[in-house]
């Protein structure tokens, strides 16, 4: 259920305390020193790191003068296939580009070069490692 609340006349946003309800960023917008709806369901004062603003469709916001933004994901090694084994693993950084967010699609610029190296926290065991960096 979507709920949707009117500010009152004299309601303010203010330092460590509740603003009034809200519903999304435009149930905030002309109460006074708020700047945003938090996902408490309140206005707040307070902006999010880097100026950005929450999106309730599930896409990632890089915030304003941030062009790339993602994902850190991780394994937990439970799956099937290449996705089970003994301990967590990190799987991947994907930038949140196109429908999952605002972020640029920017290659790398310090090298063209494939990797010559695994580093350690992201080394699997020998039967695994052919999959993930067949080329080290």
């Amino acid at each position: 259920m979507l709920l949707a609340w009117a500010s009152s006349e004299g309601e303010v946003c203010r330092r460590g305390q509740h603003g009034p309800r809200c519903a999304g960023d435009a149930d905030c917008a002309g109460v006074e020193y708020c700047v945003r709806c938090a996902r408490s369901g309140f206005c707040t004062d307070v902006p999010l790191p880097g100026g950005g603003t929450p999106r309730r469709d599930g896409k990632m916001d890089c915030g304003e003068g941030v062009p790339l933004c993602g994902v850190l994901t991780l394994e937990t090694g439970y799956g099937g296939g290449y996705y089970h084994h003994a301990h967590p693993s990190v799987h991947g950084l994907w930038p949140q580009v196109g429908e999952y967010g605002s972020s640029a699609c920017i290659p790398p610029r310090v090298s063209a070069a494939s990797p010559t190296r695994l580093y350690p926290c992201y080394a699997a065991p020998a039967a695994e490692r052919a999959h993930q960096a067949p080329a080290l």
